[in-house]
């Protein structure tokens, strides 16, 4: 479904690569985790 790479583990900076017909799949699971984690989505499309 997806890749996940580290950019920079010390700011906890990562991309996460996807099939762009999942967008809205993807985006809804991170949204979830969201209330989860401290987690901040950019969109850099």
């Amino acid at each position: 479904m997806a890749i996940l790479s580290v950019l920079d583990p010390k700011k906890g900076l990562a991309k996460l690569h996807f099939f762009k017909n999942e967008k809205s799949f993807v985006k809804e699971i991170l949204e979830d985790l969201k209330t989860e984690l401290s987690l901040e989505i950019i969109d850099i499309s």
